[in-house]
């Protein structure tokens, strides 16, 4: 069953690209992890899917009674 699933998102503020072309599913009974550098976009990441700020590109679809 798939929860999540991300195609080509990307987001960008002026010049400086954060996410760029990220492509990735999450499903039932998966554990996962984000893990990165500091200034990475693991912020903005969580903030595209939770729809806090607009993405610039790409698509994400998730299921209606999913909370993040």
């Amino acid at each position: 069953m798939q929860y999540l699933k991300v195609t080509n998102l990307t987001k960008s503020y002026t010049d400086k690209i954060l996410v760029d072309h990220v492509d990735f599913t999450i499903t039932k009974n998966q554990k996962i992890a984000l893990i990165a550098k500091n200034g990475a976009g693991k912020t903005t990441l969580l903030k595209l899917l939770m729809k806090e700020i607009d993405l610039t590109d790409g698509e994400i679809d998730r299921r209606k009674d999913i909370k993040i």
